[in-house]
């Protein structure tokens, strides 16, 4: 276990290098050598995923299933703003482990509290300009950069 506190490296970083790789990169390991600049520092957990009975969900929802959580901020929290976001990895048999992100909003939000509010996998285009570069920044991989897809999850 690595309990030293990371660092949030400068988010312009992000504009140096292609964000096709974070977003097609088929592996549970980052490249070597590649910085992450959002959500740089988190914390994770394992967990286990039991649903309810007699649920019609498929794939990872329709099982129990064990994987690791990781909650982090977009970038180093404000005294007035903190943008929460977590990461779900679910581990798979003889299978790659399938995964999803989710946050209350790209603008962060004043309550301190990071469960506030509640988390979205299809979080709305921010208000702050700098952070719709950003979302354009991620148009560089996917035509639709702000919607998170479940469907490996669920097959």
């Amino acid at each position: 276990m690595d309990s030293n506190q990371g660092s949030y490296p400068n988010a312009l970083g992000l504009f140096n290098e292609s964000v096709i790789t974070t977003f097609r990169n088929v592996s549970d390991i980052m490249p070597s050598g590649r910085e992450k600049y959002i959500h740089s520092v988190g914390a994770v957990a394992k967990f286990t995923f039991n649903p309810a009975p007699s649920t019609p969900f498929t794939g990872v929802f329709g099982e129990q299933s064990g994987g690791l959580l990781r909650v982090s901020f977009a970038k180093a929290p404000a005294s007035d703003n903190i943008t929460p976001g977590f990461g779900i990895k679910f581990l798979r048999n003889n299978r790659l482990s399938c995964n999803f992100m989710a946050m209350p909003s790209l603008d962060g939000q004043s309550d301190m509290n990071p469960f506030a509010l509640n988390f979205t996998n299809h979080p709305a285009l921010p208000k702050a300009w700098a952070l719709k570069l950003v979302a354009l920044k991620f148009t560089q991989a996917s035509n639709c950069p702000l919607l998170i897809g479940l469907s490996d999850c669920a097959t």
